[in-house]
C-alpha cells in the first residue's frame, strides 16, 4: 500500500511498517509539514552583518549594502568563510558554507564512489571513516530472492514480483505499493476477463536518462543511481 507522508516529508521504510519525517527546513509529524522560518527562529547561519531572508524550506543571506557586510557563515560560535568546508560528527558529515548558508550532509563513503564509477582523474571528496558507512559492510548486504549472485547493500531497492524490496541492514523487506505511487507494482487493471494486462510501474530512478535496461531489471542504489540486474 502507499504512504500518507506530506509532500515535504520523506517516507522511511522499516520492517513491516514505515515512518514519515519532515524534510530539512520543515517541521511537523511527517503527515503534515510546515515551513520553518529560520530567520525568526534563529536557526539561520548568516553572518551578523547580513540579513536573513526566509524561503520555502530554507533561507538565504543578503547584504543591504556592500560596506561592512559579510556572506560568511556563523556556525556554532565560529565564523566560516564563504566557500569553506569542514567535517562534523567524527567525519560522518561533510559541511560547507555558501553565501552565508551552511549545509551539512552525509559524508561520501568509499563504496559510494565505487558505484559512481569514479576515475583516477576525478577530484575525490574527503571520505567518511568506515564506522560511518555500515551499508558498505558485507555483513549488512542482502541477496536477491532468485538471483543469488546479485547482492544489495543496506538502503538499496529493487523490483521483485510486482513489489518494491529494500535491504535494511541485512534484512529484506518487500511491499506492494499503490498503482499510482512512484514506485513499482502491478496495477489491478489485469483483473477480469477482457481487462488490459497488468501495467508495471518503474522505480523513479530507473527512468531514462538514469537507466535504460534492456532485458534486465532496474534497481535503485543508495548512491541514488540505478543499475541493471540481469538474469
Amino acid at each position: 500500500m502507499g504512504h500518507s507522508c506530506d509532500e515535504n516529508a520523506t517516507c522511511m521504510n522499516l520492517n513491516t511498517k514505515y515512518t514519515c519525517k519532515c524534510n530539512q527546513g520543515f517541521q511537523g509529524d511527517g503527515i503534515t509539514c510546515q515551513d520553518v522560518d529560520e530567520c525568526v527562529e534563529g536557526f539561520h547561519t548568516c553572518h551578523p552583518s547580513a540579513r536573513c531572508v526566509n524561503t520555502d524550506g530554507g533561507f538565504r543571506c543578503e547584504c543591504d549594502s556592500e560596506e561592512h557586510c559579510e556572506l560568511s557563515c556563523s556556525w556554532q560560535g565560529r565564523i566560516m568563510s564563504d566557500g569553506a568546508s569542514w567535517s562534523e560528527a567524527g567525519g560522518c558529515r561533510a559541511c560547507s558554507c555558501a553565501a552565508g548558508v551552511a549545509v551539512c550532509r552525509r559524508a561520501a563513503c568509499a563504496c559510494d564512489l565505487h558505484d559512481n564509477h569514479t576515475t583516477a582523474s576525478t577530484v575525490l571528496p574527503r571520505l567518511a571513516p568506515a564506522a560511518c558507512c555500515p551499508h558498505c559492510e558485507a555483513r549488512f548486504h542482502c541477496r536477491h530472492q532468485e538471483l543469488h549472485h546479485v547482492t544489495f547493500r543496506s538502503g538499496e531497492r529493487w523490483l521483485y514480483q510486482c513489489q518494491i524490496c529494500e535491504c535494511l541492514l541485512g534484512e529484506v523487506d518487500c511491499w506492494e505499493p499503490e498503482c499510482g505511487e512512484s514506485g513499482a507494482g502491478c496495477c489491478a487493471e489485469g483483473v477480469g476477463e477482457g481487462a488490459p494486462p497488468p501495467r508495471r510501474l518503474e522505480l523513479g530512478a530507473c527512468a531514462p536518462p538514469h537507466c535504460a535496461c534492456t532485458g534486465g531489471q532496474c534497481a535503485t542504489l543508495v548512491s541514488n543511481l540505478a543499475c541493471c540486474v540481469h538474469r
